[in-house]
Parts: structure tokens; sequence; C-alpha cells
């Protein structure tokens, strides 16, 4: 069994039930289904649904569904057994914007207790395979993945999903719309 370690962020709760829509890289998801392909859904009849386990701010435990997964963006939506605050979206930040960064890097993760880092949104880049991302200048290391990206309002504007090995303070996720559009997808589905 492959395990991902990651951060995440709550976008919605259910007026009916016990549960919350969380934010996250799409690549720790991916990790927890034990290299089933994302795609498979079904098989003979049987729903295949992988959980995982999330720790809230407070330390406690709690199982959680994988609902859907975007390998191309790097994001994926889970739903929790619990309610959590969720954060309201933004908007679209302009080059030279403050941004702020709360993660779990390097295992770092105790209850109560959530660093944050100061950065700045640098613009949005496009790779050589076409694919646009968002680049900021916030520190990332193992266990970044996944984390929001906030204005300086407490909206959540981006997520982290890479850091670049040779500039540990450059981290990229995928471009606001990417976010706007997982984000949208996870309240409606929930």
């Amino acid at each position: 069994s492959s395990k991902g370690q990651g951060s995440g962020i709550a976008i919605a709760t259910s007026m009916f039930d016990k549960k919350t829509a969380i934010l996250t890289a799409g690549h720790l998801c991916e990790k927890s289904i034990d290299g089933l392909p994302p795609e498979i859904a079904i098989i003979s009849n049987l729903v295949v649904i992988p959980r995982v386990s999330i720790m809230n701010y407070e330390g406690k435990f709690f199982t959680a569904e994988i609902k859907m997964i975007d390998s191309t963006n790097d994001t994926c939506i889970i739903f929790a057994d619990t309610k959590i605050t969720p954060v309201r979206l933004g908007s679209k930040p302009h080059n030279g914007d403050r941004v702020y960064n709360e993660a779990a890097p390097m295992d770092i993760s105790f209850a109560n207790t959530v660093p944050i880092f100061e950065g700045f949104y640098s613009g949005d880049i496009t790779n050589s395979s076409g694919l646009t991302q968002s680049l900021y200048t916030i520190p990332g290391h193992p266990g970044s993945s996944g984390s929001p990206i906030l204005d300086g309002q407490g909206n959540l504007i981006g997520i982290v999903t890479q850091v670049i090995a040779q500039f540990p303070q450059i981290t990229t996720g995928p471009e606001f719309s990417e976010v706007q559009r997982a984000v949208k997808w996870g309240r409606k589905n929930l």
C-alpha cells in the first residue's frame, strides 16, 4: 500500500449530514488508490470507493472518500465524515499580490498548529505540454502538496501541487480557473 502525506482545505459542508468536501492535490489521492487507475470506478457491479484518513485542525482523525481526481490539473476532491468550516473562494490574483499558504510540510502537523507561509503570486506559466499553472514564491517541502494558497482576506485562490526541486522557495499549482472548477464540482456534488 502506497501512502501520501499532504494538506487540504475544506471547501463546502453539507446542510443535511456531517460531511465536508475537501480540495487537495490529485497526486496525493492517486497514491492512496494502491495502483488502481483513477478512471476505474466500477468493477463487476462493485463500486470502488478509495478511502483516505485525514486529520483536522484539532488533531482528530476521520475517514474520507475520494470522489474526484483531475490528473491533468492535479486536483482531488474528497468527502469527509465530519463538519469543517469551509473557506470562501476568492478571485484570480494579480501579479505581485501577497499570498499566504497554510501547510503541513515535512510532516509538521500537530493539533491546533498550522504553519503559515507568506509570499507572492508571480503569474501564470505554461509548460511545454501546454498546461497553464500558477507560480508562487512560497516555500514548499514534501507535505505541502494540496495546501491552500489564500489571499489577504483568507479566501482560497490556489493550492500547492508542485515544489521546484532546485528552488524550494517556488511552488506551482493549478491556475485559478481550475481551482474554481474543482471547488464548484465539490460544492455541487456534496
